[in-house]
Parts: C-alpha cells; sequence; structure tokens
C-alpha cells in the first residue's frame, strides 16, 4: 500500500466517486503485480538456498515430494533451481565411483 500510496500519488483510503475513478485505479495498480510477483520469487531463492543447506536428505526428500499445484514456466524452473542447490547434498552411492 506504501508503494502505491508513495510512487502512484493514490490514496488508499479515499473512495472512488465514479466508473472512471475506479478504472483510473485499476490501470495505476496494474503494472505494479508483476514487480510484487517477481520480488516474491527473488526473494524466495535465498530460503530455497539457506532450506537447502539445513535440513537432512531425508527431509529435503520428503519435501521435494510434496508438490502443490503447478505454473508450468515457473513450476519447472524453480525445480531445476531447488534439484541444483541440493545437488551437492545428495549422497554418493557405492556404485558410482566404479567403472565396470
Amino acid at each position: 500500500m506504501w508503494l502505491i500510496e508513495h510512487w502512484q500519488k493514490l490514496d488508499s483510503d479515499a473512495t472512488p466517486e465514479g466508473v472512471l475513478d475506479q478504472l483510473l485505479n485499476l490501470v495505476t495498480v496494474l503494472p505494479v503485480l508483476p514487480v510484487i510477483v517477481a520480488a516474491i520469487l527473488i526473494s524466495g531463492i535465498p530460503w530455497m538456498f539457506v532450506v537447502s543447506r539445513i535440513l537432512s536428505w531425508a527431509d529435503i526428500q520428503y519435501y521435494t515430494k510434496q508438490k502443490g499445484r503447478r505454473i508450468p514456466f515457473l513450476s519447472d524452473w524453480l525445480d531445476r533451481l531447488w534439484l541444483r542447490m541440493i545437488e551437492s547434498r545428495r549422497p554418493k552411492s557405492p556404485t558410482s565411483g566404479s567403472s565396470e
């Protein structure tokens, strides 16, 4: 709300009087929505990194399998990022080093 009030100079306490005022408010707020979504995604990446270092491998496997609704592009990108973060934590299998 602070961003909308100060950056876009809108009074959040005032009620729009007509249809044009409501339309103006909608058009002014719409460009802020992608910025908010990007900020949420960017702020989530450090938490993913911290969690990938703190949790045990069993917990990481449990939470990786718990998936909710998926947005195809973002989910795939975030899944790849998460798998890169936990790759160093994955236990090495005894047969992975031998060449037969």
